[in-house]
Parts: structure tokens; sequence; C-alpha cells
């Protein structure tokens, strides 16, 4: 479907619309909450004062006073907070505007609904490794920016080192997860699928696959709400691409190949 061809007062489009509509809403108050955030000033003490409580935190140039590090953190405002905050939202709001934008756009008018999986099996892998180095990626870029930022200790080891266990953390993990992936790929149904779809005829082995997948819907979205206000922040298209990944995964496991969707089911009719 083109651009053009969008029907943005079609009945049928409600909820496309009020996902884009509410995601653009979410993204112009993210925009006024990093802008707020921008207002006040990063610490709550004149810049000998802030010096001093630095240079306390490490007291001999080696050891790490952690009294002193509490006093000297205490310092900041909400500053980065906000900034960080809007920013997040942003970034939410942007990828779920998006991400509808591109389900819509994609789609034809024989796939049924518009919020449905991807139409192959290896869109999930590739998905799936995009998460994965958009996080890695984004973490790396979190420790500099705290670096930046002044939050580690003057004394304290080199951001190289985290950087470095994260890198080979994510190395070692990256082919379990691929194999892993694609071996629940083999447990697909046809796609692709709606979101929302539930197999009535094993309804006990839906409940159980739809309780394990929106456990894992719930921890991830417990992992963004904890980035959000950190520089961790830019993590989140990560995280939403994640969130949707999993719930197309259940979906995926839940249609059965005799189950059609409305519209497919009625192309089918009128073509014989």
């Amino acid at each position: 479907m083109a651009l053009s061809e969008l029907r943005w007062d079609a009945p049928a489009d409600r909820s496309f619309r009020c996902v884009t509509i509410g995601g653009a809403v979410l993204a112009m108050l993210g925009a006024a909450a990093a802008k707020y955030g921008k207002s006040i000033p990063v610490f709550a003490a004149d810049r000998a004062t802030v010096e001093q409580a630095v240079l306390a935190w490490c007291p001999d140039g080696v050891t790490i006073d952690r009294a002193a590090g509490e006093r000297y953190l205490g310092l900041f405002t909400n500053h980065y907070v906000w900034v960080d905050s809007g920013v997040g939202t942003i970034l939410i709001g942007s990828s779920v505007a998006l991400g509808a934008l591109l389900l819509k756009l994609t789609g034809s008018g024989d796939e049924g609904p518009w919020l449905r999986t991807p139409r192959h099996r290896w869109h999930f892998l590739v998905l799936g490794l995009a998460v994965i180095a958009w996080t890695w990626w984004m973490t790396m870029f979190s420790l500099q920016i705290d670096l930046r930022r002044r939050v580690f200790p003057i004394c304290a080891d080199s951001i190289v080192i985290p950087m470095f266990e994260l890198t080979v953390l994510t190395l070692i993990l990256t082919p379990v997860l691929i194999v892993a992936g694609f071996a629940l790929t083999r447990f697909f149904g046809p796609l692709p699928a709606a979101l929302t779809v539930w197999d009535g005829s094993r309804p006990t082995r839906s409940c159980i696959v739809s309780v394990v997948f929106v456990a894992l819907m719930a921890a991830v979205g417990a992992v963004l709400a904890l980035c959000i206000p950190t520089s961790m922040t830019w993590a989140s298209p990560a995280l939403i691409v994640a969130l949707y990944l999993i719930a197309a995964t259940r979906a995926a496991l839940l249609h059965r190949s005799d189950v059609t969707l409305p519209k497919i089911a009625a192309s089918r009719a009128r073509h014989g």
C-alpha cells in the first residue's frame, strides 16, 4: 500500500489511527519533558562545591569513599532524569507510530488486521538480531554518556572494562539466542497472523502460551521503564521492537493452518 492510499477516515482503521496519533502525542510530550529538563541546572550547588565533592569521592586518588560518593551524587538535580525521560518518551512514541505505519503500508487487503506478525520466519530472526545489536550499541553509548556526566568516580576502573565484558557476553549469547529463536520458528503456524489470534479449539495450550509470553512482555516492559529515566533510554526503540516480537511469536505459535484471517477467507470465497 502506498502512503497516498491510506484512508485515515476508514472505520476499519480506527485502531491504526489511535496507535499512530497516540505515538505522535507521546513524542510531543517527551519533547516537552526534555525541554523542561534542559531548563533545570545539573547541580544543586555551585561549581566549587561540586569539584570539592568530586575530589572527596577519591580522597587519595586510589580509594573510593562511598559516603562521599553518595554526598556528591546527591548534588545532582533531576536535570538528567527529565532529559532522559523526555528523550525516551520521544523514541517510544516515534517507534510506535512508525512501526504502525510500516505494518499498515506493507500489508495487503488479503492479510487481515494491520496489527499482525511478520510474513516470514526469517523476519523474526532479523528483528531479533536488530534488537540485540541496537541494545549492545546503546549500552556502549550509555557508558560514554555517564562518563561525560561524571557519575563514575575519577579513580574508578576505565569504562573499557565493562564495555569489553558486555561485548563478550553479547557475542556468547547471540548465537544461543539465534539457535533458540530458529528452533521456535519450527512450531509456527501460517504467517502472517493477527497479534490477537486465539486457538479456541485448544484453550489450555493457548492460555499457557499466552501466560508465558505475556510474562516475557511484562519483564521487557519493566526493563524499559527502568531504562527511560537513565542514559540507557536510547535503547527504548529496541525494547519496543522486542515487545512486538514477543507478541508476534505468541500469535505465530497459536495460529493454526486450518484457521484463516477473516479477509483471507473472504478473498478465497470471492475467487472460488
